[in-house]
C-alpha cells in the first residue's frame, strides 16, 4: 500500500467540522482536490485531480504527471470545455497556486475561472462517507494495478456516479443529466431506474431545481421531435421536387448511352462536370458479362 493510501486509511476516523456551502444548481460550485503521489504509471502519472460538484456530487478525476498549476489548469480546461466553468472552485491549495491556475486558464485557454483557497473540510464537496468510498476505490485500483492505475479510473467513476448518494438520495448522474443510465441496451430501463433512485423520484418529491428541469426537458423534447419531423418532411418534399420533371430513361447492356456522337459529347463536357444516372435495376455480374460477350 502506497503512502497516500495509508494516510487516507489513517484519516478515516478523524472528525472534521465542515461548514456547508450553499448551492442551488449543478456545476455552480466545485471542490478541487489533488491526491498523490501514487506509483508512477507507464504514462508518467503520479497524482489524481478530483473535481467535485457540490450540488450533484458528480466527480471528475484526471491523472496528472505533475502537481503544478499548469498541469492542473490543463486538466481543468479539458473539464470546462465539456461542462463549462463554474461560479467558484474551493480548494485547499495556496492563494499563489490558485492565482497561477487562474492565470494559465485565462492566458492559454481563454477561460475565466475563480479559485478560492479554503479549509480542506470545506472544499471536498462530498460528505465524509462518499469521499472515503471514492478515495478507497481509487486506492484499491492503485494497489491492484500500480503501473496502469490511470487507465482504470473510468469504471470507478461510473460506479460512483451511478450510485445513490446518501445526502441527495439521488445518483450524481441523474442530478447532472436528468436521466438514468446503464451500460447495456438489453437492460430494462424501468427496473434500472428504480435501482438508481427513481422510486423516490416522483414529481412531488423531486428537488425544486430537478423538478423544474424535468418539466422543461419534457417540453423541449416535444419541440425537438416536432422540429425533426418538420425537417424530415421538408427534405422529402425537396427530393421530390428535384426528381420531378426528369425523364425516365431505360438502357440495355448493349445500348450506347451517349448516342452516336459519344466522342463529341464527351469533349463538350468541361473539367469538373459529370453526368449522373439513377440506377433502378442492377444486373448480376454473370448476366452482364454474358451480354457483353454476345455483342462482341
Amino acid at each position: 500500500m502506497c503512502e497516500t493510501c495509508q494516510n487516507a486509511e489513517h484519516n478515516k476516523n478523524v472528525s472534521r467540522k465542515a461548514r456547508p456551502v450553499k448551492v442551488e444548481s449543478p456545476w455552480e460550485v466545485l471542490g478541487l482536490d489533488i491526491h498523490g503521489p501514487f506509483p508512477e504509471t507507464s504514462q508518467s502519472n503520479t497524482h489524481v485531480l478530483l473535481v467535485t460538484d457540490y450540488f450533484t456530487k458528480w466527480v471528475e478525476a484526471v491523472p496528472l504527471q505533475k502537481k503544478d498549476p499548469l498541469s492542473v489548469a490543463k486538466a481543468l480546461a479539458t473539464i470546462f470545455y465539456r461542462f463549462g466553468a463554474s461560479k467558484n472552485i474551493y480548494t485547499s491549495q495556496s492563494w499563489d497556486f490558485c492565482e497561477e491556475v487562474s492565470r494559465h486558464l485565462c492566458e492559454r485557454w481563454n477561460i475565466s475561472q475563480i479559485l478560492t483557497t479554503a479549509d480542506p473540510a470545506d472544499c471536498a464537496g462530498l460528505d465524509d462517507r462518499s469521499a472515503e468510498v471514492l478515495k478507497s476505490s481509487i486506492c484499491n485500483v492503485v494497489n491492484e494495478k500500480p503501473s496502469e492505475w490511470d487507465a482504470h479510473l473510468d469504471p470507478v467513476l461510473f460506479d460512483f456516479r451511478t450510485s445513490v448518494n446518501s445526502v441527495t438520495k439521488y445518483t450524481p448522474f441523474f442530478l447532472m443529466f436528468n436521466r438514468y443510465v446503464c451500460l447495456s441496451s438489453e437492460v430494462d430501463f424501468v427496473k434500472d431506474s428504480k435501482e438508481q433512485g427513481a422510486s423516490s423520484g416522483k414529481a412531488g418529491s423531486l428537488p425544486p431545481f430537478t423538478a423544474a428541469v424535468q418539466e422543461q426537458q419534457n417540453a423541449v423534447k416535444e419541440i425537438v421531435i416536432a422540429n425533426m419531423t418538420t425537417a424530415y418532411k421538408r427534405e422529402r418534399k425537396s427530393v421530390k421536387r428535384k426528381n420531378r420533371g426528369l425523364p425516365s430513361l431505360a438502357f440495355k447492356v448493349e445500348d450506347n448511352v451517349f448516342g452516336s456522337s459519344a466522342a463529341s459529347s464527351l469533349k463538350k463536357l468541361k473539367k469538373g462536370q459529370f453526368v449522373s444516372f439513377q440506377i433502378e435495376t442492377v444486373l448480376p455480374p454473370e448476366q452482364s458479362m454474358s451480354g457483353v460477350k454476345k455483342t462482341s
